[in-house]
């Protein structure tokens, strides 16, 4: 009996014993956190910038050659020409580029001492510059694009207070026409598109956003305005470029009948789907269109156009193309130039209404490279850049970004080597 208690006895003292050993760790432990807790807490700012740092290297300037100068040069005297006076600053941000260059401004020589270097081309010396080597060739373009760029900020300036106005109507609210250009509806209500001159200087394009629809829940609808504007000036082609949906992106609301031989109503404006032909990276589609019966009564403007007075039926073509995606740099060169050719056959008399999404970037590809290959073949004259600047004049930012401006210059490359010389 004896011996059992003691052996009890010895397990209650060993087992206290270790009870006290884990509570005096215990208690270090915490004692030496709150110690680093403390002089992590204490620790000086001079403490602080000691710690060693990496430095990464800032990018070297652009370097700018003599005749890329006198190219920047001109092309500022050139457009300082161009102002009018008297238009009031714009209250949205200008449109923000994905591809921008930096350049030391001390290397850029006023312009009446500039002497100008030719952008304009002949059909030899075009093909012999794309023959250039690549690094050198994109860096000339580059710097080219920087000059339409710099350009445009002072351009941004003109007034553009019919669009701000009407915000809710806009895709993008930092992509909004110049009121001298702006298209007028015979209703007054405002639409975000410009009348754009063709190669002759003659209005041929019209260049728009793609219509809003109302489940786009991003602003005003404005499907019913794009179908009255068809309806008064007489359009007898559209040219889509994308899809309603990019990459799970709305880019342009649906705006025509989804079914064969379906109409549907659209303001004041019925349209009916009658023919749909898919090739392989295009859709050609026919429309019916033709003003209801309260079309007239709603026209403020005494223009009227030719089915508001004849109460007829017009013929519209449309012409989707579906390979190119906003977000995807240059189409398919030989694709596209295919498709542009197939609509320049047609030979419209009326404007022709081009969109994409916001209706500057692949909308301005598509305009700028007609109008390139128009002055070609009626004066033997190649000049992207002054082109592009110009359609900058009457809608900003035409031709977004330099990926753009590189394809423009590709596909007049394509169709010199293989349309131009088999004629």
């Amino acid at each position: 009996m004896a011996v059992a208690e003691i052996i009890i006895a010895c397990l209650a003292a060993s087992m206290l014993l270790m009870c006290c050993v884990t509570c005096f760790i215990l208690y270090v432990y915490h004692k030496t956190s709150s110690r680093l807790r403390r002089a992590s807490r204490g620790r000086t700012p001079k403490q602080v910038q000691q710690l060693p740092k990496v430095e990464e290297p800032a990018p070297p300037p652009v370097e700018v050659t003599t005749k890329e100068i006198a190219v920047i040069a001109a092309a500022a005297a050139a457009d300082g020409k161009n102002q009018i006076n008297g238009f009031q600053k714009i209250s949205t941000p200008a449109a923000k580029r994905p591809d921008k260059l930096r350049i030391d401004t001390n290397k850029v020589c006023p312009a009446q001492s500039a002497i100008a270097m030719e952008t304009d081309y002949s059909a030899d010396s075009f093909l012999a510059s794309m023959t250039k080597e690549s690094t050198n060739r994109r860096r000339l373009l580059q710097d080219e694009f920087l000059v339409l760029s710099r350009t445009e900020a002072r351009r941004l300036t003109r007034s553009t207070d019919r669009a701000t106005r009407h915000a809710a109507a806009n895709r993008y609210s930092d992509i909004v026409p110049y009121d001298h250009t702006l298209v007028e509806l015979d209703t007054g209500d405002y639409i975000n598109a410009s009348f754009v001159q063709g190669e002759s200087d003659a209005t041929r394009w019209i260049a728009t956003q793609g219509p809003i629809d109302s489940g786009e829940c991003i602003g005003k609808e404005t499907v019913s305005d794009f179908w009255r504007m068809i309806v008064q000036y007489d359009v007898a082609c559209i040219v889509m470029l994308g899809q309603h949906q990019e990459d799970f992106v709305q880019k342009c609301g649906e705006y025509w009948p989804s079914a064969m031989g379906k109409t549907e109503r659209y303001g004041e404006v019925d349209v009916k789907l009658v023919c749909e032909l898919e090739e392989k990276t295009w859709v050609h589609r026919e429309f019916d269109v033709s003003p209801t019966s309260s079309y007239s009564s709603s026209t403020k403007s005494s223009r009227k156009s030719r089915a508001s007075r004849q109460q007829s039926h017009m013929k519209v073509s449309q012409w989707q193309y579906k390979e190119w995606k906003d977000t995807g740099g240059a189409p398919r060169i030989a694709n596209f130039l295919e498709f542009l050719l197939q609509v320049r056959g047609r030979q419209y008399t009326s404007p022709i209404v081009v969109h994409c999404s916001a209706g500057i970037g692949r909308t301005g590809v598509f305009i700028c490279t007609d109008n390139v290959i128009s002055r070609f073949e009626s004066e033997g004259i190649i000049d992207i850049f002054s082109e592009v600047n110009r359609s900058r004049q009457q809608r900003p930012s035409m031709v977004y970004t330099v990926k753009q401006y590189e394809c423009i210059y590709d596909i007049i490359g394509e169709y010199l080597r293989n349309y131009h010389q088999k004629k």
